[in-house]
């Protein structure tokens, strides 16, 4: 009998979801030590899209694969299984998760599955309104800015963007950019129910943003909640009708429907609530990372940047609680930087009190991006067996 076998088979770490946190998970599994090991990753789709370069792609500033990252093979060089499914629950205390295909036990698993978007339940919104997930919808929504550009000959396409936080700003702009780019006028309109864009932005910041968007004939309807999105009018609680030819859904983060179904303690906001090393606050063996989770004792904003740097932090204690030894907490970051991509060649920046709207700023945003994807894709397109497992250190 082998040492191996004596040991008996290897601990299963369960990942469910293919977020930017577990991807820092599979480099890290890829590229350094740890116990030996079966690694499953369940996600819907078998490749994600890095979300900072999603309003680039829609106005063709970067092609798909330059933002596309290959989770099956990226699982292929971390050593992991890929399976192409959806979690359905998650039971810390049995340690399985059920998926369609049965359950899948665990000794450790962790969840990166994202949110979804607010109201995204309304009337009409998912039969009629265009969105960013998945893959396909993002393909299909430039598409259909394309045809839409080659119809309206001598009338402006009417696009209506719900949702005036970062993403939406983003995506209106792109939008307006794409349409320019194909030879049509974009009459645009951003709605939010709050009475200010870009909550959680100094106000130069969203002075900036405004002007980006206002500069390009684009108009805000605030303070008034949308309704019903009917295939051609988007109708707000105010009464108000807004005509549109394309309504895009870019709200901010609702809680993923798993979580509600899963035996996990949920924060007020319905999100799983983690502590400060990113475990389940009931202390089961279930972690997690990004917009999925709350902190007990603090609240995030929900934003890609915290989700990169709860990565590492979600890595090590994932190793460590495999090996025994003590976790490491989670500081998020308090002077965070904040880039809006404005489709003109520049970007919006923010850091602390810091307020720029220059091509710098896109610069810097599309070098940090770039070499973010690109560390991923080069992993991933590496030999196959790049991982291999070693016993643990004693610092894991």
């Amino acid at each position: 009998m082998s040492s191996r076998e004596a040991e008996g088979p290897a601990p299963k770490l369960v990942l469910i979801g293919g977020g930017h946190a577990h991807l820092h998970v599979l480099l890290s599994l890829a590229t350094e030590r740890w116990p030996p090991l079966d690694v499953t990753l369940l996600a819907p789709e078998p490749t994600q899209l890095y979300t900072g370069m999603v309003p680039g792609y829609l106005y063709g500033r970067y092609r798909l694969e330059e933002l596309a990252i290959d989770l099956e093979a990226l699982c292929g060089a971390a050593g992991a299984v890929f399976r192409q499914e959806r979690a359905n629950v998650v039971d810390g205390d049995a340690r399985l998760v059920e998926t369609a295909e049965g359950p899948i036990p665990f000794e450790v698993a962790s969840l990166d599955v994202g949110s979804v978007p607010r109201g995204a339940d309304l009337p009409g919104v998912r039969d009629h309104a265009a969105s960013l997930r998945p893959l396909a919808a993002v393909v299909d929504l430039r598409d259909r800015l394309d045809r839409l550009a080659g119809t309206h000959e001598g009338r402006s396409v009417r696009v209506v963007v719900v949702g005036g936080g970062a993403g939406g700003i983003e995506v209106c702009l792109a939008v307006n950019r794409r349409l320019e780019q194909r030879g049509a006028r974009g009459e645009l309109v951003i709605v939010d129910g709050s009475d200010a864009i870009l909550p959680g932005f100094p106000a130069r910041a969203r002075q900036k943003a405004g002007r980006a968007v206002t500069g390009v004939g684009g108009r805000w309807r605030l303070g008034s909640d949308v309704l019903e999105v009917e295939p051609r009018v988007v109708q707000l609680a105010s009464g108000e009708q807004i005509a549109c030819d394309l309504p895009i859904w870019v709200t901010g983060a609702a809680p993923h429907c798993l979580l509600s179904k899963s035996s996990l303690p949920l924060s007020p906001d319905g999100f799983f609530e983690v502590d400060q090393t990113l475990r389940s606050s009931d202390g089961s063996p279930v972690w997690g990372a990004g917009d999925c989770v709350d902190l007990q004792a603090r609240r995030l904003p929900k934003a890609g940047v915290f989700a990169v740097r709860q990565g590492p932090v979600l890595a090590y204690n994932l190793r460590a609680a495999l090996s025994g030894h003590q976790p490491r907490p989670y500081h998020p970051q308090t002077n965070f930087l904040s880039l809006l991509d404005t489709a003109d060649g520049r970007a919006i920046l923010r850091r602390g009190s810091l307020v720029l709207h220059n091509r710098l700023a896109m610069r810097i945003k599309e070098r940090i991006d770039r070499r973010f994807v690109r560390r991923l894709q080069r992993i991933g397109s590496s030999a196959e067996g790049l991982r291999h497992p070693t016993p643990p250190r004693d610092d894991p």
